[in-house]
C-alpha cells in the first residue's frame, strides 16, 4: 500500500496504485499520486481499444488508456515526431476524430498522449 496525501484537505489516503486517479474519502477530490488533481470536468472511462492515429499522412499504431466527453489517454509504440499542439486524427472503430494534443509522457519505448476533441 501507497501513502498519498490528498491535494484538497492534506490528509493521509491509501492506494495500491498511484497512476490512476481516485477519490478522497474524506473530501472527495479526485487525484492521483503522479498527475495530482484531475483536471478533467466529466468521468474517465477506463478501457483498453486498439486505434490508429493518422499525422501528416503517417499511420500510427496505438491502444486508448482511457476516454472522457472531451478526449482520450493513449499509448503509441515507437518513436514520433508529435508535439503539443499539433491535432491529429483518431480512428477507432468507425469513428474518427479530430483531435489536439494537449500533454505528451515520452517513456523507453512508447509514449503516452493526451488527446482534447476538437470542437
Amino acid at each position: 500500500m501507497l501513502r498519498l496525501v490528498c491535494p484538497g484537505c492534506k490528509r493521509d489516503t491509501y492506494s495500491s496504485d498511484e497512476l490512476n486517479f481516485r477519490r478522497c474519502p474524506y473530501c472527495g477530490t479526485s487525484f492521483s499520486g503522479v498527475h495530482g488533481i484531475n483536471r478533467r470536468n466529466e468521468e474517465r472511462t477506463l478501457e483498453e481499444r486498439r486505434c490508429f492515429l493518422v499525422y501528416k499522412g503517417q499511420r500510427l499504431e496505438a491502444t486508448t488508456i482511457d476516454s472522457s466527453e472531451s478526449g482520450f489517454s493513449i499509448n503509441v509504440r515507437g518513436d514520433s515526431s508529435l508535439r503539443k499542439g499539433d491535432v491529429i486524427s483518431v480512428c477507432l472503430d468507425d469513428l474518427e476524430a479530430e483531435t489536439k494534443i494537449v500533454w505528451i509522457s515520452s517513456q523507453p519505448d512508447r509514449f503516452r498522449l493526451g488527446l482534447q476533441r476538437a470542437l
